[in-house]
């Protein structure tokens, strides 16, 4: 991972708050509506470890795919990193509301989730707490400019594992609106969404594409 170390990965989850209520918000509130009390807490977790291991998972193909097209040429590395910072910058714009370009990434998903979303849809409604393991799993692959975008983090990371734990970070900074929508924490849930915390996370993540910006251009010089 790239010397800001790998906290930038949860502020990622965690600005992405607002995106995350408007992709996954309504299924977190479905379950606190349709399942018993005691259930509720159970099924919010299970759902959202299936759902970060499959972030889990693309960050591991997406390190890999880093690793590998570094070994193949310093040029190639070169245009990972600028594509990163470009992702990472689209990203800090996303969350300042200045420009909403990042989610025209989620039309490349779509390809890939016509065919996944008619087998998670089959889990649904949720007839025993286990199965939200496999619906977390599979809705993980929903199309998601906000995930693309970590992605991006992954593949500059320089290894399979790496890219792997980048993703889990991500995905772990996401959990506290994830469960602040299941179970109603509405003060967590206004904090993850105030303005002045996106403004924060924006500057961070702008900050960390300057970091991507200078390895490449040492690199090219």
């Amino acid at each position: 991972m790239t010397t800001l170390g790998a906290w930038p990965a949860v502020l990622m989850g965690l600005a992405g708050a607002g995106h995350c209520l408007g992709m996954c918000g309504s299924m977190m509130g479905a379950f606190s509506l349709t399942l018993p009390p005691g259930q509720r807490l159970w099924t919010l977790l299970l759902y959202n470890v299936g759902r970060i291991s499959s972030y889990a998972a693309a960050g591991a193909l997406a390190g890999a795919l880093g690793a590998a097209i570094s070994h193949s040429g310093s040029s190639a590395l070169l245009v990972l990193r600028l594509i990163a910072a470009l992702l990472l910058i689209m990203m800090g714009l996303y969350l300042l509301r200045w420009h909403l370009g990042l989610m025209h990434l989620e039309r490349f998903g779509g390809y890939l989730w016509r065919y996944i979303a008619p087998v998670a849809k089959r889990l649904l409604p949720l007839k025993h707490p286990l199965l939200a393991l496999p619906l977390g799993m599979l809705w993980g692959w929903l199309p998601c400019g906000l995930v693309y975008s970590a992605l991006s983090w992954a593949v500059v990371s320089g290894s399979t594992a790496q890219g792997a734990l980048s993703m889990l970070l991500f995905g772990l900074g996401t959990v506290p609106v994830m469960l602040a929508t299941g179970l109603l924490a509405d003060r967590l849930k206004n904090i993850l969404t105030h303005p002045a915390f996106k403004v924060l996370a924006a500057l961070v993540l702008l900050a960390m594409s300057g970091q991507i910006l200078m390895v490449a251009f040492h690199q090219w010089s």
